[in-house]
């Protein structure tokens, strides 16, 4: 089970980390260990998330329209 360090949540000051299962070889899950380790690396990884581009588009704009 590859287990990925993503740093320190500013909120809360814990560490964060990222857990994946379900490989069926090891040289599977050291891949994707290796993916998202360069992800973070570079700075370009990004957590998933449950909210719908809907939604998402919907506080963009919230936010958006106060700017102005």
């Amino acid at each position: 089970m590859p287990l990925t360090e993503l740093g320190v949540d500013p909120l809360t000051g814990k560490r964060k980390r990222k857990k994946q299962r379900g490989f069926k070889t090891k040289k599977n899950a050291e891949k994707a260990l290796a993916l998202i380790e360069a992800e973070v690396f570079k700075g370009t990884y990004f957590e998933p998330s449950s909210i719908y581009f809907k939604d998402h588009l919907c506080e963009w704009f919230k936010v958006k329209k106060k700017q102005y």
